[in-house]
């Protein structure tokens, strides 16, 4: 299990930095700014190049993290509701620190509240999605066994 989690965490790690440059690349954009990074973060860690460079290793870390937390779902001795609440936790509290260390978010109670309750949100609507994709592949295994099975014994 250490392996796959490592593997996965490096996967995560990959995505994140790819997801969170084009985000920056796509908020730089729409809001027409020739900065990616905003003001105070170029300020803060010393050049544009700096804060870009930041902003790629937390957006990696915060992959590696989600996606080492699918690990979560490997112990047999939770259920699949402990499972997930854990991970979506585990999700929303690395991006609550991230995101405050990072200036994602504002220190605003209700803001982070909100950007919570939206990745919950989204995080449920992917667990159910791939949670009847599972199920549907479980039964589509067992009439595959039961087929076989009622050829065996004719």
């Amino acid at each position: 299990m250490l392996n796959r989690t490592i593997k996965r965490a490096i996967l995560g790690l990959l995505i994140g930095m790819v997801i969170g440059d084009v985000i920056a690349l796509i908020l730089s954009y729409i809001s027409h700014d020739e900065m990616i990074m905003g003001q105070s973060m170029v300020d803060r860690f010393g050049s544009q190049a700096g804060a870009l460079l930041m902003q790629t290793i937390f957006s990696g870390i915060y992959g590696a993290i989600s996606m080492a937390g699918v690990s979560f779902y490997e112990i047999d001795d939770w259920g699949l509701l402990k499972t997930a609440v854990v991970h979506c936790l585990t999700i929303e509290i690395a991006f609550v620190l991230i995101g405050l260390y990072m200036e994602w978010l504002r220190p605003d109670l209700a803001e982070i509240l909100i950007c919570c309750l939206i990745s919950a949100l989204i995080y449920m609507i992917i667990w159910l999605i791939m949670n009847a994709r599972y199920k549907a592949e479980v039964n589509g295994l067992n009439r595959l066994l039961n087929e076989k099975e009622e050829d065996n014994e004719e």
